[in-house]
């Protein structure tokens, strides 16, 4: 009996600190990212690199702002349910943000080159942040990460087990031919008598 209540208080602070300290760090994290992620955009109109009336401007500050505000409400879980709900309902479509899909379509789209290319960068950094934060604030995510880091822990040391084993394998392998190869002179030949001498005394 001890040991549950010992095993549950155990649990409970966990749940605790996981709910009222992690996530909450992660969570400011994730906000502090996405708002360098929009002064790097804003900077790039600044320096007139980018109009603020472009349309890319618009709905990339528009995606960075609505992602800041509603962060809290990002999580695995409900992104999966809310996919297998579609799929359940809307068997064989896409599930994709249309703002976001015009957006890459809009940068893939642009001339300028060195442009385009800042703008991958941020967008690809959006997508990172937000991918890291789901991981680190899912249970589900953290135990198959843990789980698949330990499985290929563990095929990496087998591997290395078993190319040290075929290594040993192969030099035992010629260095005893080597030796069978090799002629025999009176003093081995004297000594093989005398171990055999031995065994059939014994």
């Amino acid at each position: 009996m001890g040991e549950a209540i010992s095993t549950l208080f155990s649990l409970l602070i966990m749940w605790a600190m996981w709910h009222f300290l992690w996530k909450p760090l992660r969570l400011d994290i994730l906000r502090e990212e996405l708002f360098n992620i929009r002064d790097s955009l804003f900077d790039l109109a600044l320096d007139k690199k980018l109009s603020f009336e472009d349309q890319v401007y618009k709905e990339l500050e528009i995606i960075l702002n609505g992602t800041i505000r509603y962060a809290h409400r990002i999580s695995f879980l409900s992104s999966l349910i809310f996919r297998i709900s579609v799929e359940k309902d809307y068997p064989g479509k896409v599930v994709e943000n249309r703002l976001y899909s015009g957006l890459r379509e809009r940068i893939h789209a642009e001339s300028d080159e060195t442009l385009k290319k800042k703008l991958k960068v941020m967008l690809r950094k959006y997508e990172v942040t937000v991918a890291r934060y789901m991981i680190f604030t899912s249970p589900t995510l953290i135990g198959f990460s843990i789980a698949a880091i330990l499985y290929f822990c563990a095929i990496t040391i087998l591997r290395t087990g078993i190319g040290q084993i075929n290594e040993t394998y192969r030099i035992s392998t010629q260095h005893l031919r080597q030796i069978l190869n090799k002629p025999i002179n009176d003093a081995e030949y004297q000594v093989y008598i005398g171990i055999q001498d031995k065994a059939s005394i014994a």
